[in-house]
């Protein structure tokens, strides 16, 4: 006996109205709907990872770039600490909220005391990782590109070691650039974790 479709129609319609069918749509549907949802999730926080590890990528370039800054100002504290009273740095003097008018010497002594503490530590950190890394091929691309105080293109780092410290005298712009990144994801890693990884 052949169902036409019409009647397949008003039996499929009849079940419809069945308590235990549309219970068994709404779990059906539910289940849909959480397992596109839990998708979503997993390919926000992949996205996320993906942003939290370019962060720390820039951040360990930022400090790199910056890195032999400070290094002068470390090198003595009390100098750092008679620059507080010079007016040259603002970002040490903090106002307190119930308090008027600046704050006490010794206030702006013991956040400077802080500053040079953060300052001194952030250095250690960052040397540490650069010597953890120092030994390695390729160190010299992330001296002249980040410590050298040069604006050094890839080009130019190419040139300048092509042939030299191992180098094929064929060293181009692109291998110069892979071994960047992966010095500078070591020390990435080094300097924040496995977030970075």
């Amino acid at each position: 006996m052949e169902i036409g479709c019409a009647e397949l129609q008003s039996l499929i319609a009849e079940a419809a109205k069945s308590d235990e069918v549309k219970e068994a749509v709404k779990i059906v549907v539910g289940e849909i709907v959480k397992s596109q949802m839990e998708g979503l999730g997993r390919k926000d926080s992949a996205g996320q990872q993906k942003t939290v590890r370019a962060n720390i990528y820039a951040n360990t370039e930022k400090l790199l770039y910056g890195f032999r800054a400070p290094e002068q100002h470390l090198a003595n504290e009390q100098e750092y600490m008679d620059m507080a009273f010079k007016g040259s740095s603002g970002s040490v003097v903090r106002y307190q909220k119930n308090s008027p008018g600046r704050p006490e010497d010794e206030q702006i002594l013991d956040d400077r005391k802080k500053s040079y503490e953060r300052s001194l530590r952030c250095y250690r950190r960052v040397k540490g990782a650069l010597d953890a890394v120092a030994s390695k091929k390729g160190f010299e691309i992330i001296e002249m590109k980040y410590l050298s105080g040069e604006d050094y293109s890839y080009g130019e780092i190419a040139e300048r070691l092509a042939g030299t410290n191992g180098f094929s005298d064929r060293l181009n712009e692109k291998t110069v650039r892979v071994y960047k990144n992966r010095l500078l994801g070591e020390i990435s890693v080094i300097l924040s974790g496995v977030d970075a990884i």
